[in-house]
């Protein structure tokens, strides 16, 4: 099963089971779900399938989710590091990647 995707792209649901990670091969996951009252939320896993990020809210529309994940995304493009010592810096992926 491929992921089921919109039509930016956006990963929203993926079979686990396959390429060594929980999630087929990917390195992380946004998950879209209706929650018990009905509205529509989003998480983020890992590859180990730990939520990482959830919804700060629930959404009336399906579509205004998916808006949501996407502003999230492209703000990750460019993300900023805070620290406990209070250093506020742009940061890039690769420096996070290393740890930095």
């Amino acid at each position: 099963m491929q992921p089921a995707t919109v039509a930016d792209g956006t990963a929203l649901v993926v079979k686990p089971g396959s390429g060594g990670t929980e999630h087929g091969g990917f390195a992380m996951v946004f998950h879209i779900y209706q929650d018990v009252v009905g509205q529509w939320r989003w998480y983020l896993s890992a590859p180990n399938g730990v939520k990482l990020a959830t919804a700060p809210q629930g959404y009336a529309r399906r579509g205004d989710c998916v808006l949501a994940i996407k502003r999230v995304r492209e703000a990750a493009g460019a993300p900023m590091l805070y620290d406990n010592f209070g250093a506020l810096s742009s940061v890039g992926s690769a420096a996070l990647a290393a740890g930095y």
